[in-house]
């Protein structure tokens, strides 16, 4: 089946024409195959691994604003703007992505989630986002400052313990301080 697959995929997407860009057509030649309900999975883990692939490319930023993490007053912070690393993505499944990449022969049930896709001290990883962190990191990814976001009624909330894991893990590489407050 698998030698089938790619000759398909080959003879559809060839190299000659998509050059470096072909496998990241992969997963949509997947999503458009049927697949038994054991295997669904599989469109969703190529795109997964596709992901992981470019944030093992992504270029690496410096980290600025983080000596004033301890100092900042509270207007600064409402204000503040945050950078995350470049080869950071969120991305929806019906399935754990996160429990298929760690343990692939594993047979596993559809779950739905969101999932962030990083590097974790340099290395591509994958992790399932609760309903609070990944609504925070995409209202960040807009530009919105933290105050307004917090501000919003049912909006998601800032946890001290997350902000310190995506420091350390780098995920967070720059904080924006607004000079007027």
């Amino acid at each position: 089946m698998r030698k089938k697959l790619l000759s398909e995929f080959f003879q559809r997407f060839p190299k000659e024409v998509m050059g470096n860009d072909q496998a990241k057509y992969f997963p949509f030649f997947l999503a458009e195959k049927k697949w038994p309900g054991s295997l669904g999975f599989l469109p969703d883990l190529a795109a997964l691994e596709w992901a992981l692939f470019l944030a093992e490319q992504s270029p690496q930023w410096p980290t600025k604003g983080f000596e004033r993490v301890v100092t900042a007053s509270e207007p600064q912070w409402f204000h503040a703007h945050f950078r995350f690393d470049p080869a950071h993505a969120i991305m929806n499944s019906d399935w754990p992505l996160d429990e298929i990449w760690l343990q692939p022969r594993e047979p596993v049930n559809r779950r739905p989630g969101k999932f962030l896709i990083y590097r974790n001290r340099e290395k591509p990883s994958v992790r399932r986002l609760d309903g609070n962190e990944a609504n925070l990191i995409e209202a960040l990814n807009l530009g919105v400052p933290l105050g307004v976001i917090l501000d919003r009624p049912g909006g998601p909330e800032f946890d001290a313990f997350l902000f310190h894991d995506w420091i350390q893990s780098g995920l967070l590489r720059e904080i924006h301080w607004s000079e007027s407050q």
